[in-house]
C-alpha cells in the first residue's frame, strides 16, 4: 500500500518529513535572500558605471557632435549619420507595423 501523505505514517516518519519540509523553506528562503543581494549589488554598480559615463561625457554633448557625420579618428566628428539610421529604421518598422 502506498502512503500518500503523512498522515498515515508513523510519528518519528512525520517528524522526518517536516524537517525536510523546514530545511527546503529555509534553503529557499537563503537562497531567495542571496538572489535578491546579488540583483541590488548589480543594479548599484549599473547606476554607479551609468552614471559615471553620464558626468564624464556630457561635456561633449552639442548640436554640432549630434549632427555632424564622422570623420577620422583624431579629427572630431559627430553622430549625425546613427541618429539619422536609427530615425529611419524606426519608421520604416513602424509602417511595417501598421
Amino acid at each position: 500500500m502506498h502512503n500518500s501523505g503523512a498522515m498515515n505514517l508513523p510519528v518519528s516518519a512525520a517528524a522526518e518529513i517536516d524537517g525536510a519540509r523546514r530545511r527546503r523553506q529555509m534553503v529557499s528562503s537563503v537562497m531567495t535572500g542571496l538572489t535578491a543581494a546579488c540583483a541590488i549589488a548589480t543594479i548599484a554598480l549599473l547606476i554607479i558605471i551609468l552614471g559615471y559615463i553620464a558626468v564624464r561625457g556630457v561635456s561633449s554633448l552639442s548640436f554640432q557632435f549630434l549632427t555632424d557625420t564622422p570623420k577620422p579618428v583624431g579629427e572630431g566628428g559627430g553622430i549625425g549619420n546613427a541618429i539619422l539610421g536609427s530615425f529611419l529604421m524606426t519608421t520604416v518598422a513602424s509602417l511595417i507595423g501598421l
